[in-house]
C-alpha cells in the first residue's frame, strides 16, 4: 500500500489576509495544485459578536470563485452565522465539520449539508 499523497493544503499559500477578532480567526489558503479550491478556515466562535467579520471574510474569499469552508476548528456556531451560510451557500463548494461537534449538530439541525471529516485539512 502506498502512502496517500501529501495534502496540498499543507504546502498552501495564503491568498487573503487573515481576519482576527476577539474569539475568531479566519485564514484563506490556496492549495498547491492549480485546480484545488481555496479553503477558508475558521477558528473560534461564530456568534453575533463575530458574524460581521465572518461574513466579510467569506465574501472576500469567494470573490469570483467557490471555496471550501473548514469549520473543523470552530468552537461554536450561532444562528446569525447559520444565516450567513445559507445566504452564501452558492459560493461554498463544501463545508467541513468535525463529526459530533456542536457545529455539526447545529448545521445538521438547520438542514445545512456538511462533510464530516477526521482527516486534517491543513497542519493544525
Amino acid at each position: 500500500m502506498t502512502a496517500p499523497p501529501e495534502d496540498a493544503t499543507t504546502t498552501a499559500t495564503h491568498i487573503a489576509p487573515a481576519l482576527t477578532a476577539p474569539g475568531l480567526t479566519t485564514t484563506v489558503t490556496a492549495g498547491a495544485r492549480a485546480r484545488q479550491l481555496p479553503t477558508l478556515t475558521v477558528i473560534g466562535y461564530l456568534d453575533l459578536s463575530t458574524v460581521t467579520g465572518f461574513d466579510q471574510a467569506l465574501c472576500e474569499a469567494t470573490t469570483g470563485r467557490k471555496v471550501i469552508l473548514d469549520l473543523t476548528r470552530a468552537d461554536f456556531l450561532g444562528t446569525a452565522a447559520i444565516s450567513v451560510l445559507f445566504n452564501r451557500r452558492d459560493t461554498l463548494a463544501a463545508v467541513l465539520v468535525s463529526p459530533g461537534s456542536i457545529v455539526a449538530v447545529a448545521l445538521g439541525a438547520a438542514g445545512f449539508p456538511t462533510i464530516p471529516t477526521h482527516a486534517p485539512i491543513h497542519q493544525r
